[in-house]
């Protein structure tokens, strides 16, 4: 005699199977299968509060620099992200490049001048994603408030990765922004 544990093990195992077959996917119509593989690669910039090490499961250690990690605390889930970026740069500083983020004026400047005025002292970690690698470019210490939505860091990274995330966040600003005309005009 079978138990209802037993039917339900099999029926895990039968989803289990029909979900790792995964489904197949055409390549686009009109042929431009590169790009619609280039559309895949999310690149991605997330700010990152450090905090106090709890229990809590909401925050956790992360390598910062790869040459000689140091170890800091960040919340999970990150406060900014690039879809609150205005626009990128590189720049060339001292010694190496930086990154300069002007964050959008309706949520990314707010919400960077209110973290950065409560939390003078603590870090703000940086990860980035270049094609499919994450890591963790920089961990700044807030000095100061930033009022103006501008946020600069060093990042550990050679200048051509550097250039290529910065590239790939500008694109995807104007995707952006050229998607949300589209919809402006198509509301009207």
């Amino acid at each position: 005699m079978k138990t209802w544990s037993g039917r339900f093990n099999i029926y895990l195992l039968a989803l289990a199977a029909a979900l790792s077959t995964g489904c197949k996917t055409h390549p686009p119509a009109d042929g431009k299968k590169e790009e619609a593989k280039d559309d895949k690669k999310m690149n991605v910039l997330w700010f990152h509060l450090e905090e106090n090490p709890d229990s809590s499961g909401r925050n956790g250690p992360v390598p910062i620099y790869r040459a000689n990690p140091e170890w800091v605390t960040v919340s999970r889930s990150p406060f900014l992200s690039e879809e609150e970026i205005e626009k990128i740069k590189v720049l060339d500083a001292p010694g190496g490049i930086e990154i300069e983020v002007q964050f959008s004026e309706r949520t990314g400047k707010r919400l960077l001048e209110m973290i950065t005025t409560a939390n003078l002292g603590r870090r703000i970690a940086v990860l980035g994603q270049f094609d499919h690698e994450r890591r963790w470019l920089a961990a700044p210490k807030i000095t100061r408030r930033l009022a103006e939505g501008l946020f600069r860091f060093t990042p550990d990274a050679t200048r051509e990765e550097t250039e290529k995330l910065v590239q790939a966040i500008n694109q995807q600003i104007r995707k952006a922004k050229e998607n949300k005309s589209t919809l402006d005009s198509e509301w009207r």
